[in-house]
């Protein structure tokens, strides 16, 4: 693995060290939910919240298929970590789909949602949920697309993948 992988998993961690691991309009997870099955799950949650920006406003949905896999505050759990962007046509209205995202996940049982803005003090929703699943909605810093960085729920890892690795 040259030093670019290397440093990746590090990177990604760094920037995720302020946060916490939230559910979906899905099942409650359970304890014996599997890594793939997590990670379906916050896939889907992630698209539910791209379905948000007006369709008009959309050039380009991007998906992560591939995310890195972090300790949860859980003990001998772990999250699949993963990203949604949005890249738009025009600029969508970013209070109007924070403020649509605060409210979908605010009527689901099991969720927290709070405004967490960025350090660069822009517009930032954070949905959390009992699992240890997050996720952060916000708008790219240069207006061009919505992001979503997303923890799925805290589950064991499957043998033959460890900390920090790809899946």
């Amino acid at each position: 693995m040259d030093t670019r992988h290397r440093a990746a998993p590090a990177l990604i961690a760094c920037v995720f060290a302020l946060v916490a691991c939230t559910p979906a309009d899905l099942a409650p997870p359970t304890p014996d939910m599997t890594l793939e099955q997590a990670k379906e799950r916050t896939m889907q949650v992630e698209r539910e919240i791209a379905a948000l920006v007006p369709p008009e406003n959309v050039a380009e949905i991007t998906q992560n298929q591939t995310g890195y896999l972090f300790s949860c505050s859980m003990p001998e759990r772990y999250s699949w970590m993963g990203f949604l962007r949005v890249s738009y046509s025009e600029p969508a209205d970013i209070e109007s789909v924070l403020a649509e995202a605060e409210t979908l996940f605010t009527d689901r049982d099991g969720y927290r949602v709070r405004d967490d803005p960025t350090v660069a003090g822009r517009p930032r929703v954070k949905i959390s949920g009992l699992a240890g699943e997050v996720y952060f909605v916000h708008e790219k810093p240069d207006g061009s697309a919505l992001e979503i960085w997303s923890y799925s729920p805290c589950v064991p890892l499957p043998e033959g993948a460890w900390p920090g690795s790809a899946f």
